[in-house]
């Protein structure tokens, strides 16, 4: 019955995401667009925060590598869509392997520390040296997508769009097989209790590496897609900031449920461009709402009916 009720949700949510550039506007089509890219972003986060309960402010540092190992390929090597896709998520992988297996010796806030520094000296980095593009960035031309028999212009919105929502889905099935597989498991029981997993046998650490590294592998694809939409790649895409707005929507929406991160992207991004227009400093009021929401909805959104559910079906 599980089973049953995901797929109709997820055949739901499908029709949902197909049907929407019918009736929204350009812009709104644009801001969607937008959102399942972050979405990305925070479902990746939240494999790590939420899953394990490691806490990173590195994840800019994966995402602006993913985004300009994509830009790099276009403008460096004038390479197609697909060898860039590949260049874009090997480098945050790389950067996640030699990162994780660094930090993750170390426990608590030091790892947090260290993934925050980490992300500023990438950011230094892409900032400093004339091949990156320095402030100015790198520009390029939207690359057509080819699928052998024929292309399509990735430049049209619409078609951007879908190609987004393929990758969007894709990543949260892979993401949510990850989750509900043994190794998932695994990582639920690091979260819960890690000294008890280190005794039953398992190589915490090396669990731990494996999740950064799938949550780089994503954060990197969400780079990719956000450098594509965006026609060039800019330091700024590097900076902390990006780290903790992933880490508002993943506590917003709720931690350890992937839906929950997507869901708190999609309502800070619609919040914020609604009091953009009424009032100049709308951040104020957003992270009031965050404060509000770490107090009384400490699971999230999600996390929340969910629980509220779970307690009215055990009263029935």
């Amino acid at each position: 019955m599980n089973h049953k009720r995901f797929f109709l949700r997820l055949i739901i949510i499908l029709v949902l995401l197909l049907a929407a550039p019918l009736v929204l506007t350009k812009y709104y089509g644009q801001l969607l667009t937008e959102i399942l890219i972050w979405g990305i972003l925070a479902m990746a986060l939240d494999l790590i925060l939420g899953y394990i309960g490691i806490i990173s402010f590195g994840h800019a540092a994966l995402f602006g590598l993913g985004a300009y190992g994509a830009a790099i390929s276009f403008v460096k090597f004038d390479s197609g869509l697909w060898l860039a896709l590949a260049v874009g998520l090997l480098v945050p992988v790389v950067f996640a392997i030699g990162v994780g297996g660094l930090s993750l010796y170390i426990k608590g806030a030091y790892f947090t520390i260290i993934t925050l520094v980490a992300a500023e000296i990438v950011h230094t980095i892409f900032l400093s040296f004339p091949i990156f593009g320095g402030e100015n960035g790198l520009n390029f031309d939207v690359p057509m997508l080819n699928l052998g028999f024929f292309r399509i212009s990735l430049a049209e919105p619409v078609h951007y769009y879908y190609f987004v929502v393929f990758f969007f889905l894709l990543s949260y099935f892979i993401c949510r097989r990850i989750t509900q597989s043994p190794m998932g498991k695994v990582f639920q029981a690091l979260k819960d209790n890690e000294e008890r997993a280190k005794a039953i046998g398992y190589d915490v650490r090396r669990y731990k590496i494996v999740a950064f590294v799938i949550s780089g592998f994503f954060s990197g694809l969400s780079g990719i897609l956000y450098v594509i939409l965006q026609r060039y790649a800019n330091p700024d895409f590097l900076h902390f900031i990006i780290s903790g707005e992933a880490v508002i929507w993943t506590l917003i929406g709720g931690m350890g449920t992937l839906v929950g991160p997507v869901i708190g992207t999609a309502f800070v991004i619609l919040l914020g461009d609604l009091l953009s227009t009424w009032m100049k400093n709308h951040l104020v009021v957003i992270g009031l709402i965050f404060i509000i929401a770490v107090i009384f909805l400490p699971k999230g959104i999600v996390g929340t009916i969910r629980n509220r559910w779970l307690l009215s079906k055990s009263r029935d």
